[in-house]
């Protein structure tokens, strides 16, 4: 739940922006609200260290481009974070832009499956990081979201109780690509 809370409010308060001198770090999303990945990444380690919760910067690349993000120990299992990414105001078209449910977060980053994340995260070799294998505090897990395998009724049903409870957007996962 801190975890969550930390992760929200980071995206809630802070815009996505280059080209500040400040962009690098914590002042950048404390005092500017404006930041890059490193900044989020610094302030989300901060917070989650505020809090009591051991979290980690790692530094690497995401599909070729340089990039910062966060391990974090959630009840003795580690846990990829990455804020940056799941602030996605561009995520949404249309209406649903405008509805408070969906506005910026994506939760595909906040202790996502670890073979998704590391199809395109590499960490930087300048000093080890622990290895995340957990994923009972998937978002997607979580919230009944996740299925094993393609049942449309099971799907539909899923979909149908998500928009009766007021959803702009429906997501959902599989634990398989299959």
């Amino acid at each position: 739940e801190k975890v969550k809370y930390i992760y929200d409010e980071l995206i809630l308060r802070t815009e996505y922006e280059q080209g500040s001198a400040d962009s690098q770090n914590i002042c950048s999303v404390l005092l500017n609200q404006r930041s890059v990945c490193q900044g989020y990444a610094k302030t989300f380690q901060y917070l989650c260290q505020l809090a009591g919760i051991p979290a980690m910067l790692v530094t690497g690349e995401v599909n070729g481009e340089g990039h910062a993000w966060n391990i974090v120990e959630i009840n003795g299992e580690q846990y990829y974070v990455d804020a940056t990414n799941g602030d996605q105001p561009a995520f949404l078209e249309g209406g649903a832009v405008s509805l408070e449910e969906h506005k910026t977060t994506i939760y595909d980053y906040l202790c996502p499956f670890p073979q998704e994340y590391e199809q395109l995260y590499t960490a930087s070799d300048e000093f080890p990081v622990p290895e995340c294998t957990a994923t009972d505090l998937n978002f997607y897990v979580l919230n009944q979201a996740c299925f094993d395998t393609y049942d449309e009724q099971q799907i539909y049903d899923f979909c149908c109780m998500r928009l009766e409870n007021g959803a702009a957007v429906v997501r959902f996962k599989f634990t398989s690509q299959e």
